[in-house]
This record gives C-alpha cells, sequence and structure tokens, in this order.
C-alpha cells in the first residue's frame, strides 16, 4: 500500500505543473491589456483642446506671422456690418471710423465710432461672438461742436469693397494684414492697413483712398 501511494502522489506532481503553467500564461496575458487601455485614454486628453485655448479665441485659420490671423484670408462670425449695425442700434449719428484688430487678450474686436454734433461714441464689439465688450463717450469742445461730424463722417455708401482695398495695398506689399481700419478724414476717408514685414519685423502701414482706390502712402 506504501508502494501505491507514492505512485499516486508521484502522478499528482506533473498535473499541478501543468495547471499552474495555464494560470501563470492566462495571468499573463490579461496584463497588456489595462496599460493599452490607459494610453488610449492619455492620448484623447492630449490631442483634446483645452477650455482655455477655446476661450482666447486662438485660431490658425488664415494665421499670419507668430500666429497672428491674416485678416486677407481670415473670416469672422461677426462682419464689419454687423458691428455698424449694432452700434448704430445704440447710438445715433453718423459712423467716423470702423476697426478690426487684436485686443490685449488676444481676441479680435470691432472698433466703432459715431459721432454726434457733440458727442463721440466709441463701441468695442467681439468679432467671434458679437457682444459689446465696452463702450464709452466723450463730449466735444465748443469748437469742435459739429464740425468734427462734417469733417469725419464716413458716406459709407461711396466707398470701395474692404478686400478690393485690401488686394490693393497688398498689390503694394505682400504679406499678412494683421489689422485694418477705414477712417473719415478732411480730405476724405481712407483705408488704412498694417502688413507684417517680412521675419515679423514691424509693419508697413498702406493707406489707400476708400473712394477711389488711390494709394495715398505706403508705408515706407
Amino acid at each position: 500500500m506504501q508502494s501505491t501511494t507514492k505512485h499516486l502522489r508521484a502522478g499528482r506532481t506533473p498535473l499541478i505543473a501543468v495547471l499552474g503553467a495555464v494560470c501563470v500564461l492566462v495571468a499573463c496575458g490579461n496584463d497588456p491589456a489595462e496599460p493599452a487601455a490607459s494610453d488610449t485614454t492619455t492620448t484623447a486628453a492630449a490631442s483634446a483642446p483645452s477650455a482655455t485655448s477655446a476661450a482666447a479665441g486662438t485660431t490658425t485659420d488664415g494665421a499670419g506671422h507668430g500666429g497672428m490671423a491674416d485678416l486677407n484670408t481670415r473670416t469672422f462670425p461677426v462682419s464689419w456690418q454687423d458691428a455698424v449695425a449694432a452700434a448704430r442700434d445704440k447710438y445715433a449719428g453718423d459712423v467716423s471710423k470702423i476697426e478690426l484688430e487684436p485686443s490685449d487678450a488676444g481676441r479680435y474686436e470691432y472698433k466703432v465710432e459715431i459721432l454726434s454734433d457733440t458727442q463721440k461714441q466709441t463701441i468695442h464689439i467681439d468679432a467671434e461672438t458679437g457682444a459689446e465688450v465696452s463702450s464709452k463717450t466723450d463730449d466735444f469742445d465748443q469748437d469742435k461742436i459739429g464740425s468734427e461730424r462734417r469733417s469725419n463722417a464716413i458716406g459709407l455708401e461711396q466707398v470701395i469693397p474692404l478686400q478690393q482695398a485690401m488686394d490693393i495695398a497688398r498689390d503694394v506689399h505682400a504679406g499678412p494684414i494683421n489689422k485694418w481700419k477705414l477712417e473719415g478724414k478732411s480730405s476724405g476717408p481712407q483705408y488704412e492697413f498694417d502688413i507684417t514685414r517680412p521675419g515679423g519685423s514691424g509693419d508697413w502701414e498702406v493707406q489707400i483712398d476708400a473712394r477711389d482706390g488711390t494709394v495715398r502712402s505706403t508705408g515706407d
């Protein structure tokens, strides 16, 4: 009987070894799945834009030097016509300036000036949302009452299209336009475009007659 028992015990040893090997293989086969799931989550989180970037209004669409938008190609949900309409809804008078440039926060804003006989109203409007950012009122000195409005009012129906003026400016200097304005002058309304110089070493300020497209200044 002792001999039989020894043989039975000896027969169990290979079976236990096989079962142990199977358990090891199964356990090893499950381990890589957890790191793989973790890697996928990390990649998705890294590729998703942060809320801070979205809130800042940063964009690469039509970007010029240093990430600044090229306004020759960049478009905004709010047009300059929309901004003027919003300003006129709030203030009565004539438009004397329309300007598009980045704010200190990096968001593009329209600056619209409206003149009455006695006051200048200035309103800033977000080019992405159309929200009013700020506004202020300045009273004219006695000697400018009435005359400031007559001298600087822009007849918007008489100016050439913005894109046409941009094309003329870029024929003078090729490069991204980082800022533009349409402004009333005693000599007549004019467009002004800030065109980034090569290498980002400053700007050319090209001035275009807003009525006939004549180049008033090349900014050289």
